[in-house]
């Protein structure tokens, strides 16, 4: 399963990888959702508010 990284000072033209995170959970979402099989890490910062979402 491939696993990417949302953070505050990421860059969603980025990999999404823990060096290199997303920017915004959308961007995480188009990549969950090309990959089939996904999980998404949001820092704090990012996903103030803990939460659980379907992204199906």
């Amino acid at each position: 399963m491939i696993e990417f990284f949302v953070a505050p000072g990421g860059d969603d033209s980025g990999p999404g990888t823990r060096e290199r995170p997303f920017a915004t959970p959308g961007r995480a979402r188009e990549a969950a959702r090309a990959a089939a099989a996904a999980t998404c890490s949001c820092s704090s910062a990012a996903a103030p508010t803990p939460s659980t979402s379907r992204w199906n």
